[in-house]
């Protein structure tokens, strides 16, 4: 776990309104095309106190969400949907800590995202790598695995989740990848990677899925 004092940066950043809201000093990293329906933009923005990835995310009925995160991938601030308050970071939680399960550690974490109408989501597990590394559109990244619960806004929770991820260090990045019932080894989510698009490339700058949206 990971003490991180962020309340000092939280009320720096723009409030997000749609997923598609990033400020305009903001520039494009990259586009990540996954399965699952789902691609993610992400951009660095020059008024940022400290490096950071704004990730907006688009599904096949267009945004998702936007989320803030610090290069560890802990999300400081998020906005899922139009109409859906916005959610920042408890500094005072127990942060999941990349550096230490880079290290081969096995890090236990447990914080909160609070959001503006006074719900929470709460988020507890352990993070750590696999050993193994996933190799996707000639890039290969090292697995790593979050074995987590969360307790939803309207206080119900989710099975014990077995959360796979993989490491980009070139570009910052924590990425998801499947997500499965720790239990039953039952698939609940694919949005692995398949196309990382750079600034200029062809398909860099479209919002539209590719992957894994038929039916």
């Amino acid at each position: 776990m990971k003490m991180k004092w962020t309340f000092c940066l939280l009320p720096m950043l723009a409030a997000p309104a749609l997923a598609q809201d990033i400020p305009p000093d903001c520039a494009p990293l990259v586009t990540i095309q996954s399965q699952g329906c789902f691609v993610r933009q992400v951009f660095t923005c020059a008024s940022d106190s400290q490096p950071l990835r704004w990730a907006a995310s688009y599904g096949p009925n267009g945004p998702i969400s936007l989320t803030v995160m610090d290069l560890g991938g802990m999300p400081l601030v998020m906005k899922i949907g139009k109409d859906k308050p916005r959610g920042t970071l408890d500094p005072f939680g127990d942060q999941a800590d990349l550096a230490k399960a880079l290290a081969g550690e096995t890090d236990r974490f447990s914080y909160q995202i609070k959001f503006d109408d006074g719900t929470a989501l709460w988020t507890s597990g352990t993070f750590d790598l696999t050993g193994a590394e996933a190799k996707i559109d000639g890039r290969s990244l090292p697995e790593m695995r979050r074995i987590e619960t969360m307790v939803y806004p309207d206080g119900s929770s989710s099975p014990e989740l077995d959360n796979r991820l993989v490491y980009d260090a070139e570009l910052g990045l924590v990425i998801n990848t499947t997500s499965t019932d720790h239990a039953t080894g039952k698939l609940l989510m694919d949005r692995t990677p398949v196309d990382f698009l750079f600034p200029g490339e062809a398909g860099a700058d479209s919002v539209v899925p590719l992957y894994g949206c038929e039916g």
